[in-house]
């Protein structure tokens, strides 16, 4: 793998359409606009919303997961990780101009899970008809987050479905439970518009979004969401035992057998079909735990603000069409320069500015560890930046391990030490921090893929091999790197080889 091993990123959109201009208003010529950041058990808000709105922000995020732990994983533990990063726009022009104007809402995932949302955070449910509950991008790519965390195997229909199932989650008029069960109206559409996606062409679904058909890709979101939401109603304790056997790791057409032996997928088409003309759609309501916090905003340095800004630019890059892509990359470019003349230790627009010569990264770099000392994010970048070999080596291994020791729950600094000591043949070493990482960003293509060779350098071939299909299996879905994705291949090829062998010629 490379000697940095950046995360991997999952975009997710509701919609994509081009983008016109990419300047955002008092931003970047202007240092007027004020954002303000504020922290929460799992979130860091970042907007340039007043305090109230910054704060509305932060509990809606809290809340939303709350409702979602609370329906469906009351009792699992979730370790404690990097928190999400959300960045709120407060004027939808500006959202609009940069992701386009069927765009809810951007999603990124990774070791540095990222929303990119605009509005007040009322507006972020969508509502078909005041008949019907609300949906939300961010319940659903939450709920994706989560549900990582939960299971070490996730079929395609089942993440997609359970994903909008959860959709649809919300609060009881007393708030002291939540409601599953309501009716995606968004799905019930797609499911049936698209008549001709079975069953078992969905249990079997495996293909990015790219390689579909508009109709494809519909028809098997609104039957996923049927699956799991007739599965969840009709066939309660078997789904509950698949979804067990999910979360053990167990091989997904295994895990399948186990739980519904016998699954005849044509009769099953037309007990779906049956299902949705009845409109018997039980909800179901379960405790509401919530989980207080405590937390006041604070406005951004004019630094911070113009890291702000750049991310926001970056992203919109990311998601934008050929022609848009640069002039987004370039203004972000112009912010990240500006943010290190205010104020040349910013940690964020250092790592962001990876078009400057690493020589000057590395001072940079070098003079933030010495004016933050206490800030593992900057010894996490000093240690990305030096070399593995010569002088370099030794300050590098040191600026991870202090990475580790200020934030022992940054899987992106337990990977990258994880990384460079199966790079010394340390694997001993190496596999409890690749455990940690992998717990943390479950979703995470470098982090599975870590796991797998620290695995298999340890002789457990078995393990490793699956974790490395699984790395693929994620690069694939985040339109990764294809040099990631060589990578992988070949670790997974010599893993099938090697383990192929008998143990004495190994």
């Amino acid at each position: 793998m490379r000697a940095m091993r950046h995360s991997t990123l999952i975009t997710s959109c509701l919609a994509l359409s081009a983008a016109g201009c990419v300047t955002l208003r008092g931003g970047h010529g202007s240092s007027s606009a004020e954002w303000r950041q504020v922290t929460t058990p799992h979130f860091l808000v970042r907007t340039d919303f007043d305090d109230a709105t910054t704060m509305d922000a932060a509990k809606k995020l809290e809340s939303t997961r709350d409702d979602l732990v609370s329906a469906a994983w009351p009792s699992f533990e979730f370790p404690e990780g990097t928190r999400t990063e959300v960045y709120v726009l407060s004027d939808s022009l500006d959202f609009e101009n940069l992701f386009g104007r069927r765009t809810m809402g951007v999603f990124s995932g990774g070791a540095r899970p990222t929303f990119f949302l605009y509005g007040h955070p009322d507006r972020w449910d969508q509502r078909e008809t005041l008949a019907a509950e609300s949906t939300s991008i961010v319940r659903h790519e939450m709920a994706h987050q989560l549900a990582a965390a939960v299971f070490a195997r996730e079929p395609r229909w089942f993440s997609e479905g359970l994903a909008q199932f959860l959709e649809t989650v919300h609060e009881s008029n007393d708030h002291k439970s939540v409601i599953v069960g309501a009716v995606n109206i968004e799905c019930l559409k797609k499911y049936n518009t698209y008549r001709t996606i079975t069953v078992r062409r969905t249990l079997a679904w495996n293909e990015q979004l790219s390689a579909l058909s508009e109709g494809e890709s519909h028809g098997l979101y609104g039957m996923s969401w049927f699956l799991v939401h007739w599965l969840y109603n009709t066939r309660p304790e078997p789904f509950a035992r698949y979804q067990v056997e999910l979360s053990r790791g167990t091989d997904v057409a295994k895990a399948f057998d186990l739980a519904f032996p016998g699954f005849d997928p044509e009769a099953a088409d037309m007990e779906v079909q049956n299902y949705s003309k009845r409109g018997e759609y039980e909800e179901f309501a379960m405790p509401l735990h919530v989980h207080p916090f405590a937390a006041q905003p604070e406005t951004l340095s004019p630094a911070l603000a113009r890291v702000a800004r750049a991310r926001v630019l970056i992203a919109a890059a990311s998601n934008s069409q050929t022609s848009d892509r640069e002039p987004r990359l370039v203004a972000a470019q112009a912010e990240l320069a500006r943010a290190i003349e205010l104020d040349p230790t910013t940690v964020e627009a250092i790592e962001l500015r990876d078009g400057v010569p690493r020589d000057e990264r590395v001072a940079f770099a070098r003079k933030a560890t010495a004016a933050h000392p206490d800030d593992p994010r900057a010894f996490r970048l000093l240690g990305s930046l030096l070399r593995d070999s010569g002088p370099e080596a030794v300050e590098r291994e040191s600026a991870f391990r202090q990475a580790v020791k200020l934030d022992p729950n940054d899987p992106q600094s337990l990977n990258n030490l994880a990384w460079l000591l199966v790079g010394q043949h340390k694997a001993m070493q190496a596999l409890p921090l690749a455990i940690r990482a992998v717990k943390r960003a479950p979703a995470d293509a470098n982090v599975i893929d870590t796991y797998a060779v620290a695995l298999f350098d340890l002789g457990r071939c078995k393990s490793a091999i699956e974790h490395e299909e699984r790395a693929l299996e994620l690069l694939r879905d985040a339109k990764g790197s294809s040099s990631d994705a060589q990578a992988m291949r070949e670790h997974l090829n010599a893993f099938k080889s090697r383990c192929a062998q008998p143990k004495d010629a190994q």
